[in-house]
C-alpha cells in the first residue's frame, strides 16, 4: 500500500492557485503604459502649428494657413466640435497625418496618444464630411467646353478637341457612365478598346519620335500616339503628385469597400482645397 495521501493533492492545487495569483498581482503592478511619450496627441499638434512651417508641411502636407482655413470651414459649418479630449484642429491633423502618411490605425494611435476606437471614429466622421464637400471642390467635366490645355496648345488642339479626360487602370479603377456623349470621350491607354466615350493609341505603332520626322504623311499613326501619350501624360503626373501627398492611396488599409471608397475622396477634396488655398 503507498503512502500516497490524497489529502496532498489538495494541498498542491491550494499551492498552485496561491502562486498563479501572486503572479497575476505581479503583473498587474509591473505593466508598462503604452503611451508614455512626453508629448501629449495635443502638444504635438501645438508644437507643429506653430513651428517651423516645412516641418507642418511634411506631416500633414499643407501650410499653415490653409490648415487654419481647414479648420475654420470646418468649425464654421458645425462639422466638426471640440470635446473634452480632442480639439477640432487636433480632430483634423490626426486624420490629415494619417492619410498623408499612410498610417495604419494602430500608428496613428500611438503617434496621437488617444484610443483607436477614437481614432477610427474620427476618421470615420472627417472622411465622410469631406465626402459632403465633394460637389464644392472637385468639379466635373465641362462637355460644353474645350479644357485650356488642349485649346491653347498646338500640339493638341483641334486633335483633342473632344477629350474631357484620361484614365488608367494602374492609378485608381473607376467606372465611366456609359451615357457620355457621343463627341466626348476619355484618353484611355493600349490596354483598353475604342470604342464610345474612350479614345485608345494606335497599336504596334511607336510615338518617342520627334515632331522634325512626322513630316512624312506615313507617320501620321506615330505622330498621334505621341501627342495622345503626351496629353495623357498631363493627368498622369497628377495623380503621381496626389498619391505622393496622400500615401495612404498607395495602400489604402484593409477598410471597409465603402470607406476605402470614401478615403479617395476625402483626399481628393483635400488635394483640390490645398490647390486653391496654398500651391
Amino acid at each position: 500500500m503507498s503512502g500516497y495521501d490524497s489529502d496532498d493533492d489538495d494541498d498542491v492545487a491550494v499551492l498552485v492557485c496561491m502562486m498563479d495569483s501572486m503572479v497575476r498581482k505581479l503583473r498587474r503592478r509591473s505593466r508598462i503604459p503604452k503611451h508614455v511619450s512626453s508629448f501629449s496627441g495635443h502638444e504635438k499638434m501645438c508644437e507643429l502649428v506653430t513651428g517651423h512651417e516645412g516641418l507642418l508641411l511634411e506631416h500633414i502636407r499643407m501650410n499653415r494657413d490653409c490648415f487654419h482655413r481647414l479648420c475654420t470651414l470646418f468649425t464654421v459649418q458645425n462639422r466638426l466640435q471640440e470635446t473634452h479630449t480632442l480639439t477640432v484642429q487636433e480632430q483634423l491633423m490626426l486624420f490629415l497625418t494619417m492619410v498623408a502618411h499612410g498610417d495604419s490605425n494602430r500608428r496613428t494611435s500611438y503617434e496621437w496618444k488617444h484610443l483607436g476606437e477614437t481614432v477610427s471614429r474620427y476618421v470615420d466622421i472627417i472622411c465622410s464630411h469631406l465626402v459632403q464637400l465633394s460637389s464644392r471642390f472637385i468639379v466635373p467635366p465641362d462637355f460644353n467646353t474645350v479644357s485650356p490645355v488642349i485649346a491653347n496648345n498646338r500640339r493638341f488642339y483641334p486633335y483633342f478637341q473632344g477629350c474631357v479626360g484620361a484614365i488608367d487602370g494602374m492609378h485608381i479603377p473607376c467606372a465611366v457612365d456609359a451615357e457620355v456623349a457621343a463627341a466626348k470621350y476619355y484618353l484611355v491607354d493600349a490596354g483598353y478598346k475604342n470604342k464610345a466615350g474612350f479614345l485608345a493609341p494606335f497599336r504596334g505603332e511607336n510615338y518617342h519620335l520627334h515632331d522634325r520626322r512626322w513630316e512624312d504623311g506615313d507617320r501620321r499613326k506615330e505622330m498621334f500616339n505621341y501627342r495622345h501619350a503626351s496629353l495623357r501624360n498631363v493627368i498622369e503626373k497628377i495623380f503621381g503628385v496626389w498619391k505622393n501627398r496622400f500615401r495612404i492611396l498607395r495602400e489604402i488599409p484593409r477598410y471597409p469597400l465603402e470607406k476605402q471608397r470614401d478615403l479617395v475622396i476625402a483626399c481628393a477634396v483635400l488635394h483640390n482645397f490645398i490647390k486653391l488655398f496654398s500651391d
